[in-house]
């Protein structure tokens, strides 16, 4: 598209006046002719200075249109090339780039082809582009949120707006890209913070909840080396009563860990089956060691082991976002002359009609309600009813997108000084039937040689009873370069390697791929107490052979080995 500028426009302008001022000049000439002319020539001749005066009063008006022309050519380019958006006028029929604006040149420099701005898998992408502008052309105008990957080898979330104009009888498409990827980034870094203000308003509850189950495991080994110190025999019954305390409290602080682990992961996981059931029970218990002893909390499950789609998750911090809510709506957000307290009420269920099964999450409060103005804002983006030392107004946002992202629905229910009640809705599963690779640790000793490297003294004693349990050979590493070492002695030998991922020194990770490369066949078992999916993910790519989570027990330590390791 020619762009037009102040020099053609005064170009144009002088030979308008030009031409005026040549006109003007026949006046006397014409004057002088109708002195001496016969009278049918002055009739001519006045004939032909009413043209002239009509031609005269054209070019002015031409003048004066072409002078409103270029205003708005110029107000229009200002706005074109002025956008911080990436903006385009490309044709529909070839995607040929016609104009693009200064921040599109100096993000992309010259390029002929719209598609051409981004990375293209073989010609689906540039079909998928098209597509968009066929529909434009039809429709007059489209919106689009896509994932690309621009040339320069960068990812990015764009949105796409498109509009159809005609311009001098040709169709052609103005776009404008808009790069969402800061905006999306930023967005995960406010949930984010959103989530560690979850974990602030626990601290105290999982304070009392872990004192609890220390008491446990201190008061029980204390009692039996006060019974091995005194000669005081422990029977069979009394020890079998020692270990089930020990045992509890240990798989109590796991479901702890898991659930802070949960609350605080900022990346996405792969979706799976959610046992909605054990969700519910796991936060109420949550919420009975955190919130004020003046709540009540019901829980009612359904009768039915009943599963969802999804990420659990993301499901815990829904449902936690909702009850601290609740909490919040019966303590801290009353009157000051009225008393804490109420019931929180946690109840699931399973319905069914001819379209299918749902499950239906209800979390409802007996505190201070809404009014019908708060419910139109309820999960609106940095909307609260709290003074800003409590509420961020992120948490019910929040909820509503996570629920919306695992294809599900939020709906509310409330009256001012009735309390609320929150229902959720989601396409019920079946319970899904994938398990642990392998069998229990009775189903026979195993044989080989592991290498087992871990910076935990405690940790490798243990493993390395267990594993010599199993019927194997253990050898030991104690960090990252004493396990290369001793496997560039004995690769050979060595049928399993248990890497712990978190090492001083140097990482699991980086001795994975030392060990690959010394021998590519030895199977190599990742361990780890707190996995960094990212991480992971890299690993995984590369072929581990599995995943153990610590803590293991010896039955979740065969169960892993076992489909690698020969039975003796």
């Amino acid at each position: 598209m020619k762009k037009t500028n102040k020099a053609d426009f005064e170009s144009l302008e002088s030979s308008f006046y030009s031409i005026a001022s040549r006109i003007e000049s026949s006046a006397d000439l014409l004057a002088d002719l109708k002195k001496n002319a016969p009278d049918e020539v002055a009739s001519w001749i006045d004939e032909l200075n009413s043209i002239k005066g009509l031609f005269a009063n054209e070019i002015l008006r031409q003048k004066d249109f072409c002078s409103t022309l270029f205003e708005s050519e110029m107000k229009y380019r200002q706005l074109f090339e002025s956008s911080r958006d990436y903006l385009f006028l490309v044709k529909a029929k070839n995607l040929e780039i016609v104009d693009l604006n200064l921040s599109a040149k100096k993000r992309f420099g010259d390029v002929g082809d719209f598609s051409d701005l981004f990375e293209l898998e073989g010609s689906q992408r540039r079909i998928s582009i098209k597509r968009y502008f066929d529909d434009v052309v039809e429709t007059g105008e489209s919106c689009v949120k896509a994932s690309y990957k621009y040339k320069k080898n960068v990812n990015c979330h764009v949105s796409l707006r498109m509009q159809r104009l005609d311009l001098q009888g040709k169709i052609v498409i103005l776009v404008s890209v808009r790069d969402l990827s800061e905006e999306i980034d930023t967005e995960a870094k406010l949930i984010q913070s959103q989530k560690l203000e979850t974990l602030g308003m626990l601290a105290g509850g999982i304070a009392h909840d872990f004192n609890n189950i220390l008491s446990g495991i201190t008061g029980t080994v204390s009692l039996m080396k006060y019974q091995l110190e005194n000669n005081d025999p422990i029977t069979d019954d009394d020890l079998h009563q020692y270990i089930e305390v020990m045992q509890n409290s240990s798989d109590r602080a796991r479901e702890i860990i898991q659930q802070l682990l949960s609350f605080s992961k900022s990346s996405k996981l792969e979706e799976s089956d959610v046992a909605v059931n054990q969700a519910l029970n796991t936060i109420a218990q949550v919420c009975k060691n955190t919130f004020d002893k003046s709540i009540e909390i019901i829980i009612e499950p359904c009768d039915e082991d009943i599963h969802i789609a999804g990420d659990v998750a993301k499901l815990d911090q829904i449902l936690m976002n909702i009850c601290i809510n609740a909490a919040h709506a019966m303590t801290i957000m009353r009157a000051e002359d009225e008393p804490y307290g109420g019931v929180l009420r946690l109840n699931s269920e399973k319905v069914c009609d001819d379209n299918g099964c749902m499950v239906v999450i209800t979390i409802s409060d007996t505190g201070i309600g809404m009014d019908q103005k708060t419910k139109q804002q309820l999960f609106d983006p940095f909307f609260s009813t709290k003074d800003l030392e409590t509420g961020t107004g992120l948490g019910l946002s929040m909820v509503y997108a996570m629920t919306t992202q695992m294809k599900g629905v939020v709906s509310v229910d409330s009256e001012p000084g009735r309390g609320a009640s929150f229902t959720l809705k989601f396409p019920a599963v079946g319970t899904s039937t994938s398990g642990n690779i392998g069998g229990k640790y009775k189903s026979g000793p195993l044989k080989g040689t592991v290498l087992l490297v871990d910076d935990e003294e405690l940790l490798r004693t243990t493993t390395t009873r267990m594993l010599k349990n199993f019927g194997l050979s253990v050898i030991e590493a104690t960090n990252g370069q004493e396990c290369i070492d001793i496997f560039i002695q004995n690769n050979r030998d060595i049928d399993l390697v248990l890497l712990d991922i978190m090492m001083p020194g140097i990482g699991g990770d980086e001795v994975y791929l030392v060990i690959k490369e010394i021998n590519p066949k030895v199977p190599v078992i990742m361990v780890s107490g707190f996995v960094q999916p990212d991480r992971y993910e890299r690993i995984k790519k590369k072929g581990i052979a599995g995943l153990i989570a610590k803590p293991f027990t010896l039955d979740e330590l065969y169960s892993s080995i076992s489909s690698i390791l020969v039975s003796g």
